[in-house]
C-alpha cells in the first residue's frame, strides 16, 4: 500500500521502515499525529507484527501517548517497542502500551519516570487546568500500574520522584519483559 502523501514528508526524529517505526525525540502533538496514522496504515496492511523503536525519547505530551496506546491497543497486528538510550515520561506510556511479552529493552537502556505536565488551553480557567491535571495523572498511573503490576501508589511515589531505572531494574519492575543483548545475536 503506498502511502498518503500526508505521511510521506516525515518529521525530524521520526521514522518508517518495513514495519519498524523509529521515534527519537520528545513526543509533541504531531509527532503523535504521525505515528498514529503509520500506526493506523501498518495495521491495515496486515497482521503481522509492527515494531516501534523508541531512541532517546526525553519525554513530552502524556495526552499525546495516551492516545497512541489507544490506538496501539486497538490494532490487530501486535506491536513490539524497543527501547535504547533513554526513554522518559511519555515514552514510558508508550512502552506501557504494548503487551508485556512485546516490551524488550536494550541492554544500556534508561528509563526515568516524570510526572506528566499540562500546558493551559484558550479559555480556560486554572481550576479547568487542575482537573485535567489530576484525570491526566489518574491516568498515567492506572496505564502504568495495569502494566507492571505495581499498585497506583508505587507509580505515583516514583513519578513524584523521578525514579530512574537500569534495563534489569526494569525487567524487575514489570516495565519491559526482557533485555536483548549483543550475545543475543550469535
Amino acid at each position: 500500500m503506498s502511502l498518503p502523501e500526508f505521511i510521506r514528508s516525515e518529521l525530524p526524529g521520526v521514522s518508517r521502515s518495513d514495519r519498524t517505526l523509529v521515534l527519537s525525540r520528545a513526543l509533541e502533538s504531531e509527532v503523535a499525529t504521525q505515528l498514529t496514522q503509520h500506526l493506523t496504515l501498518l495495521d491495515r496492511e496486515g497482521d503481522d507484527p509492527v515494531r516501534l523503536m523508541l531512541t532517546n525519547v526525553p519525554g513530552g505530551d502524556a495526552e499525546a501517548a495516551c492516545s497512541i496506546v489507544d490506538v496501539m491497543q486497538s490494532m490487530d497486528a501486535p506491536v513490539t517497542v524497543i527501547c535504547g538510550g533513554g526513554i522518559q515520561g511519555a515514552g514510558l506510556l508508550l512502552l506501557a502500551g504494548a503487551a508485556e511479552e512485546h516490551r524488550i529493552a536494550l541492554e544500556n537502556v534508561r528509563f526515568r519516570f516524570q510526572p506528566p505536565s499540562i500546558a493551559a488551553g484558550g479559555g480556560e480557567t486554572v481550576d479547568d487546568v487542575a482537573d485535567r491535571k489530576a484525570d491526566l495523572e489518574r491516568r498515567v498511573a492506572r496505564l502504568l500500574a495495569d502494566a507492571t503490576g505495581q499498585s497506583g501508589a508505587r507509580i505515583r511515589e516514583d513519578l513524584a520522584a523521578h525514579t530512574s531505572l537500569t534495563a534489569e531494574e526494569a525487567v524487575t519492575y514489570g516495565l519491559v519483559h526482557r533485555i536483548i543483548s549483543r550475545t543475543d545475536k550469535k
